[in-house]
C-alpha cells in the first residue's frame, strides 16, 4: 500500500477515535437525542427518496397519517409543506439513509466523525510538528469541557455550523498545507455543513469577507487572497445551487410550494416594534398583511407566534393553509416595512438580540426529556418513536431525561471556556507572539504565528456573525451560539499545540 494511503488511513483512524470520545454523552444517556424537527428532516428525506424512486411507498418507515409528513396526494397543501423549506433535505437524506442501515447510533457516530475529522485536519495543518497523541488529548478536552459531544449525538444539523466553520478556516488559511485528498475532504465537509442550514451560509459570507481583509493584513499577496476567497465563494454558490436543485423533485411530487415559516415577522413582532407597526397598519378598512387577522393576540415570543396551537395564543398555526402561505410570502416585506416605520426602535431591538445571542452559549434543546417525543399526543404519531433507540423505555413525557443535566453541562462548559480564554490570553501575551500581534516586528505569511492569529480573528468574526444572523433574523436561542462556542477551546488547543512548540514545523504536511 502506498505511503500516502497509509497516512490517510491513519488519519481517519485517529479521527474515528476522536469520534468515539465525543459519543460519551449518548453512551451515558443510553441513546442519541432527537428533537421535534428531527421528524420533519426524516420525513422530508423519505419523501425525497420516494420522489426519486429510490424507495417505494410500501417501504416507508413513517406511520400512516404521520402529521409531520409532506402531502400524500399531489396538490393538497399541509402544514409540513408550509414549513419544510426551512429544513434542508441535504441534512435529512444522510440521516434517513444511515438510520435505515444502522439506526440513529450510526447517524450520531457519523456526525461525531465529521466533527473529529475537521478538528484533525486543523490540528495537522496548524500544528504539523505536534505529536499525534496531542490530537487525542485535544479531542478529550473538547469532549469533556465543551458542548460539542451534546451536538454530535443530537440528530439535528446544528453540529455542522461548527464543522463548516472549521472547514472554512482550513480552506482560507491552510489550503497550501492540505494535500489533494485533504483539500477535497475539507471542501466537502464545508459544503455539506453550509447546505444543511441557511444561517450557515450567511455566517460563511461574513467570514469570507473578513478573510479578504485579515489574509492581506497577514502578508498574503493579493492574488492568493483572491484565490482563497474565490474558493470559499464558489463553495457558497455551489451550496446554494444544490439547495435549490434538491427541492425540484420534492416540489414536483408535492404539487404545492414548499414554504418557510415567517421567522423575520415573528421576531419583529415578539420584539415589540413589529407588533406596534402591525396594529397601526391594520386599523384601516383594508388588510395589508395576513397577520392583521391576529393583531389582537398576545405575541410574546417568536416560538409562541410560530408554533403555539392553543386557541387563544396561536398565530401561524391558527391560520388556514392559504393564509399561512400568504404570511410566508409577506415575511420579508413586513420586516422591511416595520423597520422603515421605526428604524431606531428596530435597530435597538436587533442590537439587543445580537448581544443576547452572543452571550447565550449553553446547551439547552439537546437536553430535553426524550419521553416527550414518544408519549406526546402529537409527536407519538410521527416517526420519532419508531427511530428513537430504546423508545419503549420512555413511556412518560418526562422520562428518559439525560443523565448529564443542564447544571452539570453548564459547569463543565463554563470551566472549559474560562480555561480556554485564559490559555489564549497567555499565548497572545507571550514574548514570541505579542510583537507580531502588535505589529512591532515584521512577520511573513509563512510564520505560523501570523496564520494562527488570522485563524483566531476569523473565528471571532464567525461568532459575531452568527450572533447577528441568528439574533436578528430568528431571535436569540441558546443552541444557536452553543453550536459554535466549542471553536474557542479548539483555538486554545491549537495555540498551545503550535505556538508552544519551540521547533519550526518541518514535517511533510501531506503525510498523516
Amino acid at each position: 500500500m502506498r505511503r500516502g494511503a497509509l497516512a490517510a488511513l491513519r488519519g481517519w483512524g485517529l479521527a474515528a477515535l476522536g469520534a468515539v470520545l465525543l459519543m460519551w454523552v449518548a453512551v451515558v444517556d443510553g441513546r442519541p437525542a432527537v428533537f421535534s424537527d428531527t421528524a420533519l428532516y426524516y420525513d422530508q428525506a423519505e419523501y425525497l427518496f420516494e420522489a426519486l424512486h429510490l424507495v417505494r411507498p410500501g417501504q416507508a418507515i413513517e406511520p400512516p397519517g404521520d402529521p409531520a409528513a409532506l402531502p400524500s396526494r399531489p396538490g393538497v397543501p399541509d402544514t409540513s409543506a408550509e414549513i419544510d423549506g426551512a429544513r434542508s433535505p441535504i441534512y435529512g437524506a444522510p440521516v434517513y439513509g444511515l438510520q435505515r442501515m444502522g439506526g440513529l447510533w450510526l447517524v450520531a457516530f457519523a456526525q461525531a466523525w465529521a466533527a473529529a475529522g475537521v478538528v484533525y485536519l486543523l490540528y495537522r495543518a496548524a500544528a504539523p510538528a505536534a505529536p499525534r497523541w496531542g490530537y487525542l488529548a485535544l479531542m478529550a478536552g473538547l469532549a469533556a469541557l465543551t458542548p460539542l459531544p451534546f451536538f454530535a449525538s443530537w440528530i439535528m444539523p446544528d453540529l455542522f455550523a461548527g464543522v463548516a466553520g472549521g472547514g472554512l478556516l482550513l480552506l482560507l488559511v491552510y489550503p497550501d498545507r492540505l494535500g489533494p485528498s485533504r483539500l477535497a475532504g475539507a471542501a466537502l465537509l464545508t459544503g455539506f455543513g453550509l447546505a444543511v442550514h441557511r444561517s450557515n451560509l450567511l455566517d460563511a459570507a461574513a467570514v469570507i469577507l473578513a478573510a479578504a481583509v485579515l489574509l492581506r493584513l497577514g502578508g498574503l499577496p493579493w492574488r492568493q487572497v483572491g484565490r482563497r476567497v474565490s474558493l470559499g465563494g464558489a463553495i457558497v454558490l455551489a451550496t446554494l445551487l444544490a439547495g435549490a436543485l434538491v427541492y425540484v423533485p420534492i416540489r414536483a411530487r408535492a404539487g404545492v410550494p414548499i414554504g418557510t415559516p415567517p421567522f423575520m415577522s415573528a421576531r419583529a413582532l415578539a420584539d415589540g416594534p413589529g407588533l406596534a407597526y402591525l396594529r397601526r397598519a391594520c386599523t384601516g378598512p383594508g388588510t395589508p398583511f395576513a397577520l392583521c387577522a391576529f393583531r389582537d393576540r398576545p405575541m410574546l415570543t417568536s416560538d409562541q407566534i410560530l408554533w403555539s396551537n392553543r386557541r387563544r395564543t396561536a398565530v401561524f398555526l391558527a391560520a388556514d393553509a392559504p393564509t399561512r402561505m400568504r404570511m410566508e410570502r409577506e415575511d420579508a416585506g413586513f420586516a422591511v416595512a416595520e423597520t422603515l416605520a421605526d428604524p431606531l426602535a428596530e435597530a435597538r431591538a436587533s442590537a439587543w438580540n445580537a448581544v443576547q445571542q452572543f452571550a447565550m452559549a449553553y446547551v439547552d434543546d439537546p437536553l430535553k426529556a426524550q419521553g416527550f417525543y414518544v408519549s406526546d399526543s402529537f409527536w407519538r404519531t410521527t416517526v420519532l418513536p419508531r427511530i428513537l433507540p430504546g423508545a419503549d423505555a420512555c413511556p412518560r413525557t418526562e422520562s428518559c431525561r439525560p443523565d448529564v443535566d443542564k447544571a452539570v453541562s453548564w459547569w463543565l462548559e463554563g470551566a472549559g471556556l474560562l480555561a480556554s480564554l485564559l490559555a489564549l490570553g497567555w499565548r497572545l501575551s507571550a514574548g514570541d507572539v505579542r510583537p507580531v500581534l502588535m505589529r512591532r516586528t515584521t512577520a511573513s505569511w509563512e510564520d505560523d504565528r501570523v496564520r494562527l492569529l488570522t485563524v483566531l480573528g476569523l473565528t471571532l468574526s464567525l461568532l459575531v456573525a452568527n450572533a447577528v444572523v441568528c439574533g436578528v433574523l430568528s431571535g436569540p436561542f441558546p443552541r444557536y451560539q452553543a453550536r459554535l462556542i466549542w471553536l474557542v477551546p479548539l483555538m486554545a488547543g491549537l495555540a498551545i499545540s503550535r505556538l508552544g512548540w519551540l521547533r519550526r514545523a518541518t514535517a511533510n504536511t501531506s503525510g498523516g
